[in-house]
């Protein structure tokens, strides 16, 4: 546990040391190739963000996790940040966080400047052998030219199960205390995974935000998106992802592509992926990450 401890604080000193409505979520590089597709089949640092109950499907290792993210005119630039623990116990451990920064023009064509801070704190616990408990708690600090919009906490909830090695389901529930905030919503995700992780996998997610309909003036129609992703792995230590998303609550539509390579005999993962728009050619995301497994 004290070397968990130490990575915890040694991630946090790197990340900080560097230092039209937004998007404020953040989606990890795997997932984010994948249509936004990782909450029954997310493994890695993924799970930490995604879906706290999955986190104990990584066997025992020590994770470390860093991702860049660059938005064009109107999505996120983000910083990122994650490690998990499942070596210490059987309860697995995470912790990780964002940064968030996006300068925008507003309607009067003055430039508005946005930060936005999330840190987290998450638990894994097998109740059996195929169902898995998770609880993450998070602090959330949102500032708009220099004031804080947000400045709060709350925490989210997730379930794994496994019917077979090749079928799993996931339920998370998002920020659960309600802080009647876009940057903070409201929501519940479901997922659905269907394969073998190491060589091909398919995965169909359902996310309903209730925060939308109250934030945006839309009707209940804008509760939910919908995204389905690919894996294959054609190697061993080199795969694909593909994936689509339809996103009623913003009312956008989303393809994405990426890819990931483990360097043989080594600890060292890199993963690239690319979401774009299918409506608006400023609305896109390109993420790196980096993974070592120690």
């Amino acid at each position: 546990m004290r070397k968990f401890i130490i990575l915890q604080f040694l991630v946090v000193f790197i990340l900080f040391g560097s230092s039209n409505g937004l998007n404020f979520d953040f989606t990890p590089t795997r997932a984010l190739s994948m249509g936004g597709a990782q909450r029954a089949g997310a493994t890695k640092t993924d799970a930490a963000q995604l879906n706290p109950a999955a986190m104990i499907s990584l066997g025992k290792k020590y994770i470390i996790d860093t991702t860049f993210q660059y938005g064009w005119d109107l999505s996120p630039n983000y910083f990122s940040g994650a490690i998990i623990d499942t070596r210490t116990s059987n309860i697995g451990g995470s912790l990780y966080t964002n940064y968030f920064t996006k300068d925008v023009t507003n309607d009067l064509g003055a430039e508005d400047n946005y930060t936005f801070l999330t840190f987290a704190l998450g638990y894994a616990y097998p109740v059996s052998d195929s169902v898995i408990l998770g609880l993450t708690g998070k602090y959330l600090k949102l500032k708009k030219n220099d004031e804080n919009e947000l400045h709060k906490g709350t925490f989210d909830l997730g379930l794994l199960i496994h019917f077979s090695k090749y079928v799993k389901l996931a339920l998370v529930g998002y920020n659960l205390t309600y802080i009647d905030k876009e940057a903070a919503p409201m929501q519940l995700g479901a997922g659905f995974f269907l394969g073998e992780e190491e060589l091909l996998g398919v995965e169909f997610d359902v996310l309903a935000d209730f925060t939308a309909p109250e934030i945006q003036d839309k009707d209940e129609s804008a509760l939910f998106s919908y995204s389905l992703g690919v894996r294959i792995s054609p190697i061993d230590g080199l795969a694909f992802m593909g994936g689509y998303k339809m996103d009623y609550i913003i009312d956008e539509n989303f393809w994405s592509l990426g890819v990931e390579y483990l360097f043989p005999k080594s600890r060292l993962e890199i993963l690239s992926g690319y979401m774009q728009s299918t409506s608006k050619d400023s609305n896109r995301i390109l993420s790196f990450s980096l993974r070592l497994f120690i």
